[in-house]
C-alpha cells in the first residue's frame, strides 16, 4: 500500500450472472450476503476491511457468453432464479463508464472486463476469482490464464506459505483465496447488527449437522441428539442465519459423504459454533481439521457433547482454539496475500512499450479468444464422453490431475 496508509480501495465486479450479491448496490453487508443464490456467505471481510464498492456490469463480452454464461444459465433452471438474476440488470453499468484508476484492487466475482480496459488502467491488481468453477472452466484458465489479468484465484481455497515463505504449489498467475473470507463470531455480530442489539448473551443450544450427513442420521441417533436442544439441517437461505445463531454445536457425523471444501466450518466458526468432526471425513481445507474436535464413534460423540455441556471450561478452550486456528486459514492469511500483492504490484517498475509487447497484445487480443471459443467446448465434449463411456469416477481422477491435484 501507499506510504501515507491510506484505506485500501476495492473493487467487487460481478455480472448479471453471477450468484453472489444480487441486492441493490446500497444495501447492508448483511442483506448482500442473505441475497446470494449460492449458500455460501463470500467474501464478507472484502466489504468490512476496505473502501469497497459492488459493481455490476451488463458488457454481454464474448468470454461471458461462451465461457460463463452456459455454465450458470445450465444450472438455473428455477424461473425465480432466473428473475433474481435479471432483476440485477436495473442496476447494472458499463465497464466504460468507471474509472478503474480509483481502486487497488479488482476482484471480478464469475466476471470479466474488456482486455483493453485492464491494459488501459495498471494501477488496480485485476484478479478473476471463479466462486464455483465448473471442472471444464476451471482446468482450461489453468492452462490459458485469462489474458489481461494480473493473476487468478481458482479453487476457493487458503493457500499457506512453506517454510521460506513460498508457496510451489501454484503456478504463476495463480494464487489460492478462500471463498469465506471473515472471522469467528462475524456473522453472529452482523446477524446480531441487523437486529439493532448486541450479539446474543443468552446461551446458545443444540446441533447444526452438516447437510450431506442428515439422511445418513438414524432415529435413535436423532434423538440422542436432541438431549442437546434443537436439531437442525438443510435450513433454506431465509432461515439459515437465524437457525446458525442460536446453534452451540456444528457437527460432520459422518466420513463416508462426498469431498468437502470446508466451507461449511468455516460459516460455522463464523457464527460461534463449536465444530465436530468424524475422523476420516475428506476435506480439500484438510488443514481446518486441526482447529475442530474430532471424534471416532457416534457414541464418542455423544461423550464428548455431554463433556462440553457440563464443562464449561473445556468448551471455551475448544472453541478458543478452534477460532484462533480457522481465523489464521479464513481471514489472516488472504488478508495478508491480498495486501502484498497490492504492495508488490504498486512497486513493480512500470512496463515499458515497444514492439515485442505491440506485437504480443496483438497476437493475445486476436488469437486468445479463438483458443477460448473452440477449446472450452472440446474439453467439455471430451469430460462428457469419458463420462459416458467409463463414469464420474474416471472422469474426476482425470480431472484432479490436471487441477494439479486438486479435486473441484
Amino acid at each position: 500500500m501507499d506510504q501515507d496508509n491510506r484505506p485500501f480501495s476495492v473493487a467487487i465486479v460481478r455480472n448479471i450472472w453471477t450468484y453472489f450479491y444480487l441486492a441493490p448496490p446500497q444495501a447492508t453487508v448483511l442483506q448482500q450476503v442473505r441475497s446470494s443464490i449460492h449458500n455460501h456467505v463470500g467474501l464478507l471481510r472484502l466489504f468490512e476491511d476496505y473502501e469497497t464498492d459492488l459493481l455490476t456490469i451488463d458488457d454481454r463480452l464474448w468470454l461471458q457468453r461462451i465461457a460463463l454464461e452456459p455454465y450458470y444459465m445450465g444450472s438455473a433452471t428455477d424461473k425465480t432464479v432466473l428473475s433474481r438474476l435479471e432483476a440485477t440488470k436495473q442496476w447494472a453499468i458499463s465497464s466504460a463508464t468507471i474509472d478503474w484508476d480509483q481502486y487497488d484492487f479488482v476482484f471480478c466475482l464469475d466476471s470479466v472486463v474488456p482486455t483493453n480496459l485492464m491494459r488501459r488502467y495498471r494501477k488496480p491488481v485485476w484478479a478473476i476469482f471463479l466462486s464455483s468453477p465448473c471442472p471444464s472452466l476451471y482446468a482450461l484458465q489453468r492452462w490459458l490464464p485469462l489474458y489481461g489479468f494480473s493473476l487468478a484465484f481458482l479453487d476457493q481455497l487458503p493457500e499457506e506459505p512453506d517454510k521460506n515463505g513460498a508457496n510451489a504449489a501454484y503456478p504463476v498467475g495463480q494464487r489460492g483465496f478462500p471463498l469465506s473470507f471473515f472471522r469467528s463470531n462475524d456473522l453472529l455480530r452482523i446477524t446480531a447488527d441487523a437486529a439493532g442489539k448486541q450479539p446474543p448473551r443468552a446461551p446458545k443450544a443444540g446441533v447444526h449437522i452438516e447437510k450431506h450427513c442428515w439422511d445418513l442420521i438414524s432415529p435413535a441417533e436423532l434423538a440422542e441428539l436432541k438431549l442437546f436442544g434443537p436439531v437442525s439441517s438443510r435450513v433454506d437461505r431465509e432461515q439459515y442465519f437465524s437457525t446458525m445463531t442460536e446453534r452451540k454445536y456444528f457437527v460432520i457425523t459422518h466420513n463416508d459423504i462426498r469431498y468437502l471444501k470446508g466451507h461449511a466450518i468455516i460459516e460455522a466458526n463464523g457464527f460461534g459454533c463449536l465444530v465436530l468432526v468424524k475422523r476420516g471425513v475428506k476435506l480439500a481445507m484438510e488443514g481446518l481439521l486441526d482447529g475442530t474436535v474430532n471424534f471416532d464413534t457416534f457414541e464418542d460423540l455423544i461423550r464428548k457433547l455431554k463433556m462440553f455441556e457440563t464443562d464449561r471450561k473445556a468448551f471455551t478452550t475448544a472453541l478458543t482454539k478452534q477460532q484462533q486456528h480457522i481465523d489464521r486459514y479464513s481471514y489472516e492469511l488472504p488478508k495478508s496475500l491480498l495486501e502484498q500483492l497490492v504492495h508488490d504490484h504498486q512497486n513493480q517498475p512500470s512496463p515499458k512499450p515497444g514492439l515485442a509487447a505491440g506485437l504480443r497484445n496483438t497476437v493475445a487480443t486476436t488469437l486468445y479468444p479463438l483458443l477460448w471459443i473452440f477449446g472450452l467446448p472440446l474439453y467439455r465434449a471430451a469430460f462428457q464422453t469419458v463420462d459416458r463411456i467409463f463414469g464420474k469416477d474416471l472422469s474426476a481422477v482425470i480431472s484432479s490431475f490436471l487441477h494439479g491435484g486438486r479435486r473441484v
